[in-house]
C-alpha cells in the first residue's frame, strides 16, 4: 500500500523545481474533496479514486490541486493496468516536465509489473525512466530492476551496463549487481573482470555460497590453474557452506588433468562421479586416462569400459587406451578386441595406424596368425608411407613360417614392394613348405613349381639341400625320370649333408626311379647303397623306408631270378609283427613253388590264410596254394584248395580261374561230370572272361572223348556269339574310350562309352564301360548320373569293380545326406574289403551314418571296432574316439566328454582336431566355465588357423561367453570382427543377429544416461 500523498508532497518538490514562488498548502487545510479521493486510493479502490481525482482537475482546481489530482489520476490508471496508463504518465511528464513525480510514476508502473515477473511489461516503463531524476536510493533500486528485467529478457549487453552502474557504492543492490555483472562477464569470456565482480559479490552473505563455483570456473577458463588449485582447495575445505561444491571438485580435477598431475586428479574425478552419479563418457575417459598413466591398469580398464558414446573420436581414443591397459594386464585377447575397434576410427589417422600395427603384433604374440596376416596386409595397404612399413613386411613374411597357409603366403610376398633380406629369407622357407604340402597331397607338378620358387633365394644352405631332395622326389613321382635323376645327383653332391636323413633317402629315391622303370639291375644297386648308408640309422620314422627298401631289393633279386638272396630278405620280414609279413610269406611261397618245393610253398600260403584272414594276399595265397598243387599233379589236394576259394570268395578275381583249374583237375582225374559242371559254371557266369575260352576248349575235348554232353552245342553257340572270332573292333572301341578317360577328357569319354555300350550291349567290356562312365561323371561332380551307374555295376552279377563301385555309391549317398541309403553300400564295402584302408573307410562310413541317423548304439559299436582294429590308422582311431565323445556330449555326459577329448586336440589330426577343440570349448561353455572356454577357443584358433568353418563357429562361441559374463564391449567387437572379415554368409547373418541382441541387452542394462557439464558453464 502506498502511503498517503498530500499536497505538501508536491509543494516541497515544486519549491525546488519551479521558477516562481508559491506558498505550499498545509496538509491539515486539505479540501474535503481530496480527503475522499485519498481515502479511496489508500483502500486500493483505484477505479473510484481515479474518477474522483478526475472530477477535481476537471473543475479547474488551483494549480497544485490540479497537479495533485492529475498525478493520482495517472497513478490509479497504472494500478488498474489501463491501456492509456502510459499515455497518462506521458501527459503528466509533458505538462510538468520538471517535476520528479513523473519519473516516479513510470518507475512505480514498471515496479508493479516487475513484482509480478512480467519483465517485458516492466521494461516498457523502466526504459522511459530518467534514473538520475530519482532519489539515490530509489535510483539504484530502479536501475537494478531495469537491469534484471533486461537480463531475464536475454538482453545481456544492456543488462551488464546497468549492473556495472549499480554495483558502484555501498547499498543493498551493490552485491546482487556485482554478482550479475560478474556472471555476464563470465558469459562473455571476460573472466578476469568477472572474478573481480564476483569477489565483490562474495562479501555479501547471500552470495558467499554461490560465487565460488563461478570464480573457480573463471580461473579454469583463464588457464590460471595454480590460482584455481588454491581457490578450489580453500572452497572445498568449507564444502558444507558452498553451493555446487562437487562442480568445484570437477574443475579442480580438470585443472590437474590439464597440468598432467594425474595422481591428484584421480580421487577428485572418482568422488565427483560417485556423488553426481554421472555417466558422462568424457569424465570416464579422463579418469581412465589418469589411472592408465599412474599404472593402475585394472582400474583404468574398468573406467574405460563404462564409456558408451556415439562420439567417434572418443570411441577411438577409448578403445586405443583400453587396449594399452589390456596389454599391461597381459590380457591379449581383450587387447586385440580393443585395438580392432581403435583402428576403425577415421578421425585420428595416426592413432588408427598405431592401433593397427599394435593389433597385428598382438595377434602374432597370441599366435593368431591368420588374423595377424590380415591386419598386416591391411596395414601395408592403408599406410604405405608408415615408418613401420619395413617391419610390418618383415613380420608378415616371418609369421608365414608359423602358419600353414603357405599358398597365400607366397602370393602376398610376391606382391610386396619392399622385399628385404628378411622377407626373401621367409619366401625361401614358405615356398619350400608349400612345396612339401603339395608333395604330401600328391600334387607333384605344383610342388615342383613351389620348390623352384624356393630355390630362387638360396639364403639357407640346408634348406636348399632339402628343397633339392623334394624337387627330385616330385620329379620321380610324376615320372619325369630324367629330371629326377639330375636333381637327385645334385642332392648327392652335397657331401656335407651325408648324414642327413634326406641324403640317405636320395639313394632310396634313385632306387625307386629305376625300379619303376623296371630297370631292376640298376635299382638293386641303389637299394643296396641305401641299406648300407642307413644300417646304423635308428630313427623310428625312418624304419618304414628301411623295411620297404629290403622288400623292394628282394623283389629285384626275384625278378633277376636270384632266388637265394631274395629268399633271405623275404625271410627277414616273414615275422607276424612285420608290416610286410603277408607279402613276404606270399613271395616265399612263390619262390618255393618255383624251386619245386610245394610243401614249403603250401606252408607259406596256409600261414597267410590262417594268421591274416583279412590280408589282401589271402586270395592270392589260396589260389597259388591250389595252383602249386595243381602244377605238381596233386589234383585231389588241389581240388580241395580250389573249392575252399570258390566257396568262400565268390567275388574274388581268382574265382573264374579257380573254377577252370578245378575243372581241369577233375578232367585229369577223368571225373568228367564234375569237370563239365565247372566248365559250364564258367560259361554261364563268365562268358566274356579269359577263362571262358579254356572252358569251351576243354569241354570240346571231353565231348570229343565220346563223353558226349547234350549241352555242348548250345554252350558253343553262346560262346561264339559272345566272343566272335574277331574282337579287334570291340577292343579298339573300348580302348579309345578308356584313353579319353585316362586323359581326363571326361565329357568325350562319356559319349564314346555310350557308343560302345550301344554297339556292344553284351560286350566283353560292358561292365568296364559302365564303371568308367560312372567314374567320368564322378570326376565331373555329377553325382546324380554317376550313382545309378555304380549301382548297375554292383548288381550286374560280376565281380569286376564291385568293391570300388560300392565305395563310390556309399560316398555319394552319404554326401547327399541319404545316410540310410549309404549303409548297405558301406556294409558291402566292409565285406569285400581287400585292404585295411577299405575296411576302415567302410567302418568309418557306417559309424558316421548311424550317428547322423541318431542310432547312437550302432555308431558307438563301430567306433569301438575301429579303435580296437590292430591295423587302424592314427586318424581313424582319432575319429572313432571323437565320435564317442560326441555321443557322450549328446547324452550330457560332460565330464566323460572332456576326458575323452583331452588327447584328441592336436594339429596332427587336422579338421578332426579342430572339431574336438571346439566341442571341448562348447562343453566348458555349457558348464558355465566361461574363462576356460574362451582360453580353449583362442588356443583352437592358434592350433587350427586354416579351418575357416570351425574358426567361425569358435568366434561365435567366444561372443557367447562374453555375453554370459556381461563383457559387452568384447562381445560386440568380436561379432563385428566376424561381420568385417568372414566370407560365410550364414555365419555373418548369425553374427549380425547376435550383435543386435547384445546392443539391445546393453541398452536395457545401461538405462538413461545422466550428463553433467564438465566445463563449469553453469546457468
Amino acid at each position: 500500500m502506498y502511503k498517503k500523498f498530500s499536497i505538501l508532497f508536491f509543494s516541497v518538490h515544486l519549491a525546488t523545481s519551479v521558477t516562481y514562488a508559491q506558498k505550499p498548502l498545509d496538509i491539515n487545510s486539505e479540501p474535503e474533496k481530496f480527503s475522499t479521493c485519498f481515502e479511496l486510493y489508500d483502500k486500493g479502490k483505484y477505479g473510484s479514486a481515479q474518477n474522483r481525482f478526475g472530477d477535481v482537475f476537471k473543475d479547474n482546481a488551483p494549480y497544485f490541486e490540479q497537479m495533485t489530482a492529475e498525478y493520482f489520476y495517472a497513478s490509479s490508471g497504472i494500478k488498474l493496468f489501463n491501456e492509456d496508463a502510459i499515455l497518462l504518465a506521458d501527459d503528466f511528464r509533458e505538462k510538468y516536465p520538471n517535476h520528479p513525480s513523473g519519473q516516479e510514476l513510470l518507475f512505480s508502473a514498471g515496479d508493479l509489473y516487475y513484482s509480478q515477473k512480467d519483465y517485458e511489461s516492466a521494461l516498457k516503463y523502466f526504459s522511459n525512466v530518467n534514473f538520475y531524476s530519482l532519489p539515490k536510493k530509489q535510483r539504484v533500486e530502479a536501475q537494478f530492476k531495469y537491469g534484471y528485467s533486461l537480463f531475464n529478457l536475454k538482453k545481456m549487453d544492456e543488462a551488464e551496463k546497468q549492473f556495472n552502474d549499480v554495483k558502484k557504492g555501498r547499498h543493498e543492490y551493490s552485491a546482487p549487481a556485482s554478482y550479475y555483472a560478474g556472471y555476464l562477464k563470465y558469459r562473455n569470456k571476460n573472466y578476469t573482470d568477472a572474478i573481480e565482480d564476483l569477489n565483490d559479490a562474495a562479501n555479501h552473505a547471500s552470495y558467499t555460497s554461490v560465487v565460488p563455483a563461478l570464480i573457480a570456473s573463471c580461473h579454469y577458463q583463464n588457464k590460471s590453474y595454480e590460482l584455481l588449485e588454491t581457490y578450489a582447495t580453500s572452497a572445498l575445505e568449507r564444502e558444507s557452506k558452498v553451493k555446487d561444491a562437487n562442480k568445484i571438485r570437477l574443475l579442480l580435477a580438470e585443472s590437474y588433468y590439464m597440468q598432467k598431475k594425474f595422481n591428484n586428479a584421480v580421487p577428485l574425478y572418482q568422488q565427483f562421479i560417485e556423488e553426481s552419479k554421472s555417466r558422462d563418457a568424457d569424465l570416464y575417459y579422463k579418469l581412465g586416462y589418469c589411472l592408465l598413466t599412474e599404472k593402475k591398469y585394472q582400474q583404468a580398464a574398468d573406467a574405460f569400459k563404462q564409456i558408451n558414446t556415439s562420439d567417434d573420436s572418443l570411441k577411438q581414443y577409448t578403445a586405443y587406451h583400453l587396449g594399452l591397459c589390456y596389454i599391461e594386464l597381459d590380457n591379449k585377447p581383450f587387447a586385440i578386441t580393443a585395438f580392432t575397434e581403435a583402428k576403425k576410427g577415421t578421425l585420428n589417422r595416426e592413432l588408427a595406424e598405431t592401433a593397427n600395427f599394435l593389433l597385428a603384433k598382438l595377434c602374432i604374440e597370441n599366435r593368431q596368425y591368420n588374423l595377424a596376416i590380415t591386419e598386416l596386409q591391411n596395414f601395408t595397404r592403408t599406410y604405405p608411407e608408415s615408418k613401420n612399413l619395413s617391419e610390418a613386411n618383415a613380420l608378415l613374411s616371418e609369421i608365414f613360417l608359423d602358419t600353414r597357409d603357405y599358398e597365400r603366403a607366397i602370393y602376398v610376398i610376391e606382391n610386396m614392394k619392399d622385399r628385404n633380406l628378411r622377407v626373401n629369407s621367409a619366401y625361401q622357407q614358405v615356398a619350400y613348405f608349400r612345396g612339401v604340402e603339395l608333395y604330401n597331397e600328391g600334387h607333384y607338378t605344383n610342388a615342383i613349381d613351389a620348390f623352384k620358387k624356393s630355390l630362387t633365394y638360396r639364403l639357407n644352405k640346408e634348406l636348399v639341400f632339402q628343397t633339392l631332395f623334394y624337387l627330385a622326389d616330385s620329379y620321380n613321382l610324376s615320372k619325369n625320370y630324367s629330371s629326377a635323376t639330375e636333381t637327385y645327383s645334385s642332392v648327392l653332391q652335397n657331401k656335407e649333408f651325408a648324414n642327413h636323413v634326406l641324403y640317405k633317402r636320395s639313394y632310396y629315391g634313385m632306387a625307386y626311379l629305376y625300379y619303376n622303370q623296371k630297370k631292376y639291375q640298376e635299382a638293386s644297386g641303389w637299394f643296396e647303397k641305401f641299406l648300407l648308408a642307413s644300417s646304423d640309422y635308428k630313427e623310428e620314422n625312418f624304419v618304414p623306408f628301411f623295411k620297404d627298401a629290403e622288400i623292394r631289393l628282394a623283389d629285384c633279386y626275384y625278378v633277376k631270378k636270384d632266388y637265394g638272396r631274395a629268399l633271405l630278405l623275404y625271410e627277414n620280414h616273414a615275422k607276424e609283427t612285420d608290416p610286410y609279413f603277408d607279402y613276404a610269406l606270399f613271395q616265399k611261397g612263390i619262390i618255393y613253388s618255383i624251386n619245386d618245393k610245394p610243401e614249403e610253398a603250401a606252408i607259406c600260403f596256409d600261414k597267410i590264410k590262417n594268421t591274416f584272414p583279412k590280408s589282401r594276399y589271402v586270395d592270392d595265397a589260396q589260389f597259388y596254394s591250389a595252383q602249386t598243387l595243381y602244377e605238381k599233379g596233386f589234383y585231389e589236394r588241389a581240388i580241395t584248395a580250389y573249392s575252399q576259394l570258390i566257396e568262400t570268395k565268390p567275388l574274388s578275381s581268382y574265382y573264374p580261374f579257380s573254377l577252370i583249374n578245378r575243372g581241369n583237375c577233375y578232367n585229369n582225374l577223368e571225373n568228367y561230370s564234375l569237370a563239365i559242371k565247372d566248365y559250364h559254371r564258367v560259361l554261364d557266369d563268365f562268358i566274356n572272361h579269359l577263362a571262358a575260352e579254356d572252358a569251351i576248349l576243354n569241354l570240346q575235348q571231353i565231348h570229343n572223348k565220346e563223353y558226349k554232353s547234350a549241352e555242348f552245342p548250345a554252350y558253343y553257340s553262346t560262346f561264339e556269339k559272345a566272343n566272335p572270332k574277331s574282337t579287334a573292333l570291340e577292343d579298339i572301341a573300348f580302348r579309345a574310350s578308356k584313353n579319353l578317360y585316362d586323359g581326363e577328357k571326361y565329357p568325350e569319354a562319356i559319349h564314346t562309352f555310350d557308343q560302345y555300350i550301344a554297339k556292344y550291349p553284351e560286350g566283353r567290356f560292358k561292365t568296364d564301360a559302365l564303371f568308367f562312365k560312372g567314374e567320368s561323371y564322378y570326376r565331373l561332380k555329377d553325382a546324380d548320373k554317376a550313382l545309378p551307374l555304380y549301382q548297375q555295376v554292383i548288381t550286374s552279377g560280376t565281380q569286376w569293380y564291385t568293391l570300388k563301385s560300392s565305395k563310390r555309391a556309399a560316398f555319394l549317398l552319404f554326401d547327399k545326406k541319404d545316410y540310410a541309403g549309404a549303409i548297405p553300400y558301406y556294409k558291402r564295402t566292409e565285406s569285400l574289403a581287400e585292404t585295411r584302408y577299405d575296411l576302415l573307410n567302410a567302418k568309418g562310413g557306417l559309424m558316421r551314418s548311424y550317428f547322423l541317423l541318431g542310432q547312437n548304439d550302432s555308431a558307438m559299436n563301430y567306433s569301438k571296432d575301429i579303435e580296437n582294429y590292430p591295423l587302424a590308422t592314427k586318424d581313424a582311431i582319432h575319429e572313432a574316439k571323437l565320435m564317442q565323445a560326441k555321443i557322450q556330449y549328446g547324452q550330457n555326459q560332460f565330464e566323460k566328454t572332456i576326458d575323452q577329448l583331452k588327447n584328441l586336440i592336436s594339429g596332427d589330426f587336422g579338421e578332426g582336431g579342430a572339431e574336438a577343440a571346439y566341442l571341448s570349448a562348447e562343453v566348458l561353455y555349457k558348464q558355465g566355465k566361461h574363462k576356460e572356454s574362451i582360453d580353449a577357443l583362442f588356443k583352437m584358433n592358434e592350433t587350427f588357423p586354416s579351418y575357416d568353418d570351425w574358426i567361425g563357429k569358435a568366434f561365435l562361441l567366444i561372443a557367447d561367453n562374453y555375453i554370459a559374463t556381461k563383457e559387452f564391449f568384447q562381445a560386440k567387437a568380436t561379432l563385428q570382427s566376424i561381420l568385417d572379415n568372414a566370407e560365410d554368409v550364414k555365419l555373418k547373418k548369425q553374427a549380425d543377429e547376435k550383435l543386435k541382441e547384445v546392443m539391445e541387452m546393453e541398452k536395457r542394462m545401461d538405462g538413461k544416461e545422466e550428463t553433467v557439464d564438465s566445463l563449469g558453464n553453469f546457468h
